[in-house]
Parts: C-alpha cells; structure tokens; sequence
C-alpha cells in the first residue's frame, strides 16, 4: 500500500522521501508563491479517495518542524501549516520528549537545563546544543528555528527523474517555455531509458522567481499515462499539453521542470488484451532505441524531437490546481 501512496505522493511534488512504510516527506525547493494548504488537502483527499487510509499533513519548512505540524494536524481538521499558526504558542505547548529525534535521554538532560518545550529547545544556543545534544541535536534547534539542517534521505530504487533549469533571463512567450521543456523531457527520457525505466506519470512545473517584487506564479499539473511508457514522442506531447494547462500570459516565467514518476523496470510496454499488435504506437520501441544510440554515438542533442511532433497526448486525470 506504500508503494501506491508514493505514486499519489509523486502526483503533487517533485521529490518524495518514504520515511517508514506509513510516512513520507514531499519536498517543494524554494517554491514560496504555492497555496500549500490546499495542495496538503488535495493530498489528503486523493490518497483516502484511492487507497482508504485517513493520512495527516504538516507543511512547514523543516522536517524536524513538518513532524510537529504531522501531529497538530490530527485536531485541526487533517492538514497543518506551519505558516498558519501562532508559531511560538504552539512550540510553548509542545512537550521537549515529543520533538523528533529527542529520545528519552535527551530529555531528562534538557529539563536539567530548564527546557521544557519545543519553544526552549528553539531558543536553546547553538554553542550549547553542539555541545550537550551532539551535531543531532544542534541540528534540531536549527531546524526548529525553519532552517533546513537534516538531509534527504536517498531511497532505491529510483522513484522518480526530474530535470529542471532556470532560464538566463525572464521567459514571457510560451513558444520559448515549450522550446525547453521539449529539451529538459528528452534529457529526462534519456536518464529513464539508460536505466531501462519507463514511467506511469508525467508532471509539468512551471513558476516565476518566488524572490521577486510583484506578482508572482506557480503551478503544476501531472497527467496518468494509459500504461507505462518510455516513448519519447508520447512523453513530449503530454508534456506539452500539460505546459498549455498551466502557462497564463504576462508573468515573468525563470524555470521550468519535467517530471516521471510511477517508474518500472522495462522500456517495453506491457500490452493489455485488447491492445491492437499492429497499431504504430506498439512498434516504436526500436525507433527509440534507434535515438539512443545516434545520440550516444555522436553525442547529446545530435538528433531532437521537434515541438508539436509528438504523438496524442494521454488525458489529463489528475489536477493540482484549477
């Protein structure tokens, strides 16, 4: 049931830590213009609507203080951001043995020095935490205070592959945007194919410079292929139309960022019963393999798919926003 949730999971956010067989961590780099609270309710809905288990969401910018959002949320309606919340108050009322990472020890050391809560341990001195806590605990404290000091924690086999980059100067024209998510999808095929991946969803991220004055945009929308696949021209094109879904004139764009998650082992499509053999999109496996290897031969980028070449995009059945 884990593995199915992460799928879910993967839908909304381009990087996924499974933590235990029921918790993960969804990851948004840098992204300060989403509305974080309906993408936790969206999650929470899609995974009872698919799977039946009642999940809870913590949004925060730590995963020390995501955790503790984790357990808020379970009394206020299933979903907790942190930005939402008297931050102080609640550290206040939040027990120093209940802190991820703060075992029983810890504890009682700590309530020797007078901490009793989350909100002591956020003002404890770093100096004394290094000291007393070990580099665990000092990074606890930083944690608590919304700076990100506890990694990622890699997991196999690969769940996802993403490629992303940020334009040179601000992007206005759609055309320039499909250009780039054209070139950023096929470097995204080609780490899948070279590890003999296919995938189950293709999911489109488009934003301005979260760091600038003004007005600023983000979104995404991911789609569910009709079975897995490691076709290029397939994987562009719904690319492609996902990008049209998002894309809103007059805003200054600064990244895009293609990504395929659901991956399987096998860059050969498993055909249902009534699949018709002789149907092209089913004989296309040697054209790609024909694409890997000019490319490997004569190096990157030697051969392209063009824009709007690509075949008939899968339909669109999953929506972050409207």
């Amino acid at each position: 049931m884990s593995a199915r949730m992460n799928i879910i999971y993967h839908r909304y956010a381009p990087d996924v830590e499974t933590y235990s067989i029921d918790e993960s961590f969804l990851f948004y780099p840098d992204w300060k213009n989403g509305n974080y609270t309906e993408i936790g309710h969206q999650i929470k809905e899609s995974v009872y609507m698919e799977t039946g288990i009642p999940v809870a969401v913590g949004i925060a910018p730590s995963k020390t203080l995501a955790k503790l959002c984790n357990k808020l949320a379970k009394t206020k309606g299933g979903v907790c951001d942190w930005q939402t919340l008297n931050q102080d108050e609640e550290l206040s009322k939040y027990p120093v043995g209940d802190i991820w990472s703060i075992g029983s020890a810890k504890t009682a050391a700590l309530k020797r020095q007078g901490i009793h809560n989350a909100l002591d341990l956020k003002n404890y001195p770093l100096h004394k935490a290094k000291k007393h806590l070990t580099i665990t605990g000092f990074r606890t404290v930083r944690e608590l205070n919304g700076i990100q000091a506890i990694d990622k924690i890699d997991t196999s086999p690969r769940q996802t592959v993403a490629v992303s980059r940020s334009f040179q100067s601000p992007v206005y024209e759609l055309e320039q945007i499909q250009t780039a998510l054209a070139e950023y999808t096929q470097e995204a095929v080609k780490r899948m194919r070279e590890e003999n991946l296919s995938c189950h969803y293709v999911s489109v991220y488009l934003m301005t410079n979260a760091w600038a004055q003004g007005d600023q945009y983000f979104n995404q929308r991911s789609a569910e292929l009709p079975r897995l696949s490691a076709n290029l021209a397939e994987i562009t094109a719904t690319a492609n139309e996902l990008l049209k879904t998002i894309y809103r004139p007059n805003y200054k764009y600064r990244k895009v960022m293609i990504c395929l998650s659901g991956l399987s082992n096998s860059t050969t499509p498993q055909l249902d019963l009534f699949d018709d053999l002789y149907n092209p999109n089913n004989r296309q496996e040697p054209l790609m393999q024909a694409f890997d290897h000019i490319n490997q031969r004569y190096g990157r980028g030697t051969i392209k798919l063009a824009v709007g070449l690509g075949q008939k995009p899968a339909k669109v059945s999953i929506t972050l926003f409207s």
